[in-house]
């Protein structure tokens, strides 16, 4: 009888493992004690009733032997996000897409639903890259008929071939957010740093549509982007005026609708977080990622470095501030880092079974990966304050394609998550250094669905192959 149990495990742990992977990496199978075992990502299945151990069988999104790596589907090509064509010559970074469901009754009575995905990313103006972040970096906003795309930019921020975004400079780290507890004239949100105030002479026009091919991209020596660079990181770490910083404070517009029209709230001043008069850490709020909890509360995890108590190689951590009346605030910080190592970048959302789970970058200063190795991080949570430490490497910037092949690129930083109407994770969206850091462009991915991996599809971790 022990001799059959243990050839029924076995067969279980072969389904598991072999389940939905496209690369030599386990779905599940690692042993475990509890759910926690599992990063939050899965359940721990006892091996027989009333064992204390048993093994990780992980949700669809999640990977690896013990669910901690994310779980995604291969694109058909390279033509996702703002990485196609249509942007050859210009720029963006991390953004995520939301939807609009829209109903449409024909001439004979009939209804149909259409959705249109609302990516709204930074994008740099004027062909510019990475290295002008604080100064040229805006808030664009792009439609698609897909969560992943090709986007394109909305209509109503052009004119003709022309268009400026929604947000002009200084607007980056983007994020949107569609908050129905919000009054209706402001439950669409873009979140960011960034005060959004520069003469328009220094990025008019931001995108031409006639420049956007690759004979158009700048092309500059080391040395002087290695200037810029300097002269920029210079400004957001506060080391030269004006002050306060605005890199390091988070803003919000807010609008009715998915075009506009956009209002800079709080006169455009940044939110309203109450820190510490003493002092002490958290002192400020970068990177913003909003969550709204379902009583309404809202929480923002946010960087901010902590040069006593660094949490890594460099001082940036992960903070968390809460607002009990929705996003007007004010935020209450909490008082402690909220997980290790370094990081920046964070995006939380809380999945079916309403564990949390924190994406971050862990490659803060690029120290502590190499260019091209994978170093997102995954941390799980069971309250959304008190977290796992970070996995490293839970995505990353090789992607492989539905023909088995690979593309090689050098960072995947900025994670972004949308989320189905049942909690289910829908697509990742990174900002992706292509051939260096500064190539860079908005991705996204969709996650591994439950009927993908039932039917054995081909999913798996964006890790390079052995």
């Amino acid at each position: 009888m022990a001799t059959v149990f243990r050839s029924l495990v076995l067969v279980l742990l072969a389904a598991v493992l072999s389940c939905g992977q496209r690369v030599d990496v386990p779905w599940g199978g690692g042993g475990c004690a509890t759910d926690w075992d599992c990063s939050l990502g899965g359940e721990c299945v006892p091996l027989r009733p009333g064992y204390s151990r048993g093994f990780c069988k992980c949700d669809p999104w999640f990977t690896g032997l013990t669910c901690d790596l994310l779980n995604l589907q291969p694109p058909k090509n390279t033509e996702q996000g703002l990485c196609h064509k249509g942007f050859d010559a210009y720029h963006s970074w991390g953004g995520r897409a939301l939807p609009e469901t829209t109903t449409k009754v024909t001439e004979s009575g009939e209804q149909s639903t259409e959705t249109t995905w609302h990516l709204y990313a930074s994008f740099l103006c004027d062909h510019q890259s990475l290295n002008k972040w604080t100064t040229i970096s805006a808030s664009a906003h792009f439609v698609s008929n897909s969560p992943v795309g090709p986007f394109e930019f909305s209509s109503e921020q052009c004119v003709g071939e022309v268009c400026t975004p929604t947000i002009i400079p200084w607007s980056h780290n983007t994020v949107a957010l569609h908050d129905m507890n919000a009054d209706k004239n402001a439950s669409w949100q873009i979140w960011h740093i960034g005060d959004g105030i520069v003469n328009s002479s220094v990025f008019n026009p931001c995108f031409n549509k006639s420049e956007a091919s690759t004979k158009f991209k700048l092309v500059k020596s080391e040395k002087e982007i290695e200037k810029e660079s300097q002269i920029t990181s210079e400004r957001y770490l506060n080391k030269q005026p004006p002050k306060p910083n605005p890199g390091a404070e988070t803003f919000v517009a807010s609008a009715p609708t998915p075009q506009g029209p956009w209002v800079r709230d709080f006169a455009n001043k940044p939110l309203n977080i109450k820190f510490d008069p003493s002092g002490a850490w958290p002192q400020s709020a970068t990177n913003p990622a909003p969550l709204v909890l379902p009583n309404g509360s809202i929480r923002l995890y946010f960087t901010c470095g902590d040069d006593d108590k660094p949490c890594g190689l460099v001082s940036n951590c992960i903070g968390m501030a809460q607002s009990d009346n929705g996003w007007e605030g004010p935020f209450i910080p909490h008082p402690k880092h909220l997980t290790n190592l370094e990081s920046e970048d964070s995006f939380v959302f809380i999945d079916p079974r309403g564990n949390f789970h924190m994406l971050t970058n862990i490659n803060t200063c690029h120290a502590r990966c190499p260019v091209g190795v994978e170093c997102g991080g995954h941390s799980w949570s069971r309250d959304g304050v008190t977290f796992s430490n970070l996995t490293v490497g839970a995505f990353g910037p090789y992607i492989t394609f539905e023909n088995g092949t690979g593309w090689n690129n050098s960072y995947s930083e900025r994670p972004l998550v949308t989320q189905n109407e049942d909690g289910s994770p829908l697509a990742l969206y990174v900002g992706l250094g292509r051939t260096t850091y500064l190539d860079c462009c908005n991705w996204g991915w969709l996650f591994c669905t439950q009927e993908l991996a039932e039917a054995g599809g081909k999913c798996g971790p964006s890790i390079r192959p052995e």
